[in-house]
């Protein structure tokens, strides 16, 4: 048996300086119950109105709709938000409880089993903010979120994010 491999590249190494590029479709990750979950938005543009949190905050939105095999198949749809406050987006750490705080951070997540919402209420949590850049203003974070759901009081879900601010 001979087998032939052939590797074609068109890469130019002095433009991207081995930098990943930016995820403008699924610029945020979570962690629920072990399970790596990509979430999507139309793009990695924060959304200036700040959606539910209000037009202080940006807002970062991801979300993932899909099927759970099983009998029955599950549809399941996961949205994670972010509140950014726009006056105060620093690096570091930024601790949160369960209700938003004037200029403060905040994370709220929300599950659909079949089109039902399940109940998903922030304990508390935190937003750590590892780099803003001047420029392209890319906001990079992870971040950690306690739920209860009635059941589990102490569920923790955990992710991270790549949002560009805009004005």
């Amino acid at each position: 048996m001979f087998v032939t491999l052939f590797s074609c590249s068109s890469e130019d190494s002095s433009n991207n300086n081995n930098v990943d590029p930016i995820d403008t479709v699924y610029p945020m990750e979570i962690y629920l119950d072990g399970e790596h979950i990509v979430l999507q938005n139309d793009s990695n543009l924060a959304n200036p109105l700040g959606g539910t949190f209000g037009p202080d905050y940006n807002l970062l939105y991801g979300f993932s709709q899909s099927s759970l095999t099983g009998r029955p198949v599950i549809d399941r749809k996961v949205e994670m938000k972010l509140a950014i406050p726009k006056t105060n987006v620093v690096v570091g750490e930024h601790l949160f409880t369960n209700a938003i705080q004037t200029n403060g951070y905040f994370a709220d997540m929300d599950i659909k089993i079949d089109g039902v919402v399940k109940v998903v209420n922030t304990t508390s949590g935190k937003i750590n903010v590892t780099s803003i850049d001047p420029v392209t203003n890319l906001v990079t974070g992870t971040f950690e979120l306690i739920t209860n759901d009635g059941t589990n009081q102490n569920h923790t879900v955990t992710g991270s994010f790549e949002y560009v601010i805009v004005d």
